[in-house]
């Protein structure tokens, strides 16, 4: 797998498809009995029919308002990097949820919420504007000593599948242009991953 510095599409071709199923996935590895014990949420979700969450061009200010903490941030980080080529592989929901469980910055976090957070996030994205708002609700959450750590997130969900797409690779542009990172920080990043998903 390889992340090449290489042209990439414009945000104007990004849209994000979010189902019930797949952010109910994401909390499937550690709480098989996720929907019986959510009951009235679970069924809820489960009449819900995948819905495309395009990015539109006009701003909405509503969320850029609400309190979004530095964990959140992060998943909000990880399901854009999953959800931006339009599916969410369940390699990828299962690599987000191990995440969760073994990275210390989330040891805190309650990981019933995860639905609720992704929900949250998918919501944003199908406002005015959403892209960038995520973008900049993200940014404002997030320390800067945390900025790396939400690229080494990205990187990570992009590269588990082995194969990166051209709406990731832009994906990964804005979040390097928005936290300011530099080249070498994110190359030692990307080639990080690279070399943990490699095949023999």
């Amino acid at each position: 797998m390889n992340l090449p510095n290489s042209p990439v599409p414009k945000d104007a071709g990004f849209s994000v498809m979010l189902s019930a199923r797949a952010i109910r996935g994401l909390q499937h590895s550690r709480i098989p009995e996720f929907e019986s014990r959510q009951g009235k949420t679970a069924a809820s979700l489960e009449t819900q029919d995948r819905t495309s969450y395009s990015l539109a061009s006009n701003r909405n200010q509503t969320f850029m308002t609400n309190h979004v903490s530095p964990q959140e941030a992060l998943i909000f980080v990880m399901v854009m990097a999953s959800a931006v080529d339009n599916a969410m592989a369940e390699t990828e929901l299962v690599r987000i949820g191990q995440l969760i469980d073994i990275l210390p910055v989330f040891e805190d976090f309650d990981k019933d919420r995860l639905i609720e957070v992704s929900q949250r996030c998918a919501t944003i994205l199908a406002g005015p504007e959403g892209l960038d708002i995520a973008l900049e609700t993200i940014r404002d959450a997030l320390p800067e000593w945390l900025h790396e750590t939400a690229y080494a997130l990205a990187v990570e969900i992009v590269a588990v599948d082995l194969a990166v797409k051209p709406e990731e690779l832009r994906l990964l542009q804005l979040l390097r242009d928005r936290f300011d990172l530099d080249k070498l920080t994110c190359a030692a990043l990307e080639r990080s991953a690279s070399a943990r998903y490699r095949r023999a």
